[in-house]
């Protein structure tokens, strides 16, 4: 329960480049819920950039906990952090997240 929470995936022999994702949040009962977060990836040479930044997103709901986006900035990524923004719908910081699915390409690091 603490602000910013995130979740950190680094793809420790490979390389990603993302083009869509889907998360589903919160609980099977639609509750704990958030609804902002800010998706970021780290590069190959280690810089960090955002991904996509969601801010009360009408397309996640109580009774609809999961969604897709299209991301714009299609970097080669060796990680990606989701962090969640906001305090969920219960007024906490706890990150309910049941899924994220990455859409895209997968490239074998060579070194």
């Amino acid at each position: 329960d603490v602000q910013n929470s995130y979740i950190k995936v680094d793809f420790t022999n490979s390389l990603v480049k993302i083009y869509k994702y889907r998360i589903r949040v919160g609980r099977k009962d639609g509750s704990w819920f958030f609804n902002s977060w800010t998706l970021k990836g780290t590069t190959e040479d280690g810089r960090e950039v955002v991904l996509d930044e969601v801010r009360n997103s009408s397309e996640i709901t109580k009774s609809h906990s999961e969604a897709s986006f299209s991301i714009q900035n299609h970097s080669i990524l060796r990680s990606i952090q989701l962090i969640m923004n906001r305090k969920s719908v219960d007024d906490d910081y706890n990150m309910r997240i049941r899924n994220i699915e990455l859409f895209g390409y997968l490239k074998s690091d060579l070194t």
